[in-house]
């Protein structure tokens, strides 16, 4: 057994925060790891306890073992390779070799300034069963939806992302039918199901359900056998679904606050699943309440809040897809005292106060990058920009290589006639900066030109040149690089 000592100055609750990460979170220290379940509760480490936890590693393999803590010790032991005891502010371990790691980050813990209890995704679920049910959908669907993927979209981050879903409604699913005592499967209705996907894999394992959103994608007609419907859904306190037992809201954008609603106003019976996005609230894009929180955090608590007052014990859990927006609402019970014919009245008499009108998305989608400017727009703000940069030498003499200035100070010298023409198309100025990366290179707030041959480093490849050199015919120095450094074709096959 080795064995270490460090100081943990902050005291026994931060001791006590680090070993509630390493036994919430052994992937935090272990890469092996995937996560653990508990099997058993605890408060806070304000007396002893013993614990069962069951580490679930990449490999599929899994490993039981005990955690035991003695408060009257005050100290911690996983089964008998790791020994960490709290005293005047030091922490002694004794561990085995391969726990090292375990004590390095026990170490790191106890040392840092702040220290808040870890982040955990799949609390609702099992997450052993998770992770077979993940394993068999993509052995059954990702290589074949993969190779027939025929959306703009890219195949390798969203196929995941749905199969990740999908496993989790399958287990969530799976667990309420034991806890009902029923065998039939869950019907569902997916508003604003966008490419199909999600309820196409739910439907091939066994649950009966419809998707609708307002523009069909090519990749419906895969799905043929999928009830998949064109529909523009226009939500108000009249608008019901009756025959489904869960609302789905995937992504759902502006539909995301009304899918609560929408669940109570069904039925008594009804619940709901809803992954926030785009911020949005009943009838405009949203309004931030807590400009203390990041605006993801605030619009959270706001969907929250709403699944709140109408009427559920609403559950949050954080799902494990490839997506920063990846925390879940789940509403399968109630908790409001007042009956369910009183409930519905009061969403409806709050909701129609608001004297507003639900705007759905366009139909047909609008392109929005920038390509449908003017060109001679977009030629005078590139103008603009460039005769900003050009304003100061650069460091080379041989080359004027500009300066770099901050977005902020581009937008106060580009008339407002003009932004306002970008706004309308597209994202705004960024969005121009980014479609002419072979003129201009952005970091950190700034931009200066992006610097033939040395920004730009041409790689051995067959690949042709088919575009011109903008430096060449446009800067007043020429290109800095000979045609054969550069990635743009010099007319006269020969630097200026």
């Amino acid at each position: 057994m080795e064995t270490d000592c460090f100081n943990c100055d902050r005291g026994l609750t931060h001791f006590s925060k680090a070993l509630e990460v390493l036994l919430k979170s052994p992937q935090s220290y272990d890469r092996r790891i995937r996560g653990a379940e508990m099997d058993g509760q605890y408060n806070d480490f304000c007396s002893s306890f013993k614990i069962h936890r069951k580490l679930l590693f990449k490999n599929s393999s899994l490993k039981q073992e005990t955690f035991t803590w003695d408060e009257l010790k005050q100290c911690a032991q996983f089964d008998e390779y790791f020994i960490a005891e709290f005293h005047d502010n030091q922490v002694k371990v004794k561990c085995e070799n391969d726990a090292l790691q375990m004590k390095d980050k026990l170490k790191e813990l106890c040392q840092s300034v702040s220290l808040d209890s870890p982040t955990l995704s799949l609390q609702l679920i099992s997450l052993e069963k998770y992770e077979v049910k993940y394993r068999q959908l993509k052995e059954k669907y990702y290589v074949a939806l993969k190779e027939s993927w025929c959306e703009r979209t890219d195949p390798e981050k969203f196929i995941p992302e749905d199969l990740g879903i999908a496993s989790y409604l399958l287990c969530l699913w799976e667990e309420e039918r034991k806890e009902l005592g029923i065998d039939k499967l869950q019907s569902f209705v997916d508003l604003g199901c966008g490419n199909g996907l999600l309820v196409y894999l739910l439907h091939k394992e066994g649950h009966p359900g419809t998707g609708l959103d307002v523009r069909k994608r090519k990749i419906w007609d895969l799905f043929a056998d999928i009830d998949l419907q064109e529909n523009t859904i226009i939500p108000s306190v009249e608008t019901t679904y009756s025959g489904y037992d869960w609302l789905i809201g995937n992504h759902s954008d502006e539909l995301t606050p009304w899918i609560p609603v929408m669940s109570t106003l069904t039925s008594e019976n009804t619940r709901f699943f809803v992954l926030p996005c785009c911020p949005f609230e009943f009838y405009s894009k949203f309004k931030r309440r807590n400009h203390k929180l990041g605006m993801y955090t605030d619009y959270l608590n706001y969907v929250e809040e709403v699944c709140r007052w109408t009427g559920f014990s609403v559950e949050r859990d954080r799902l494990r897809i490839p997506s920063t927006k990846r925390v879940c609402f789940v509403g399968r019970k109630r908790n409001s005292v007042l009956k369910w014919s009183q409930l519905t009245q009061n969403i409806k008499e709050k909701l129609v106060t608001e004297n507003s009108t639900f705007k759905p998305r366009d139909k047909i989608e609008k392109v929005r990058n920038c390509t449908q400017v003017d060109k001679t727009v977009l030629n005078q703000i590139v103008n603009i920009i460039v005769g900003l940069l050009l304003s100061k030498n650069g460091t080379s003499k041989e080359w004027n290589g500009g300066t770099s200035v901050p977005i902020s100070s581009l937008v106060q010298k580009i008339p407002s006639d003009l932004l306002n023409l970008l706004k309308s198309e597209c994202g705004g100025l960024q969005t121009l900066l980014r479609n002419h990366h072979y003129i201009f290179f952005v970091s950190k707030g700034c931009v200066r030109f992006r610097i033939p041959g040395k920004d730009n480093p041409v790689k051995k490849s067959n690949k042709v040149k088919t575009k011109l050199c903008w430096f060449y015919s446009n800067h007043p120095d020429g290109c800095p690089a000979s045609e054969k450094d550069c990635l743009w074709i010099h007319p006269d096959n020969e630097a200026k």
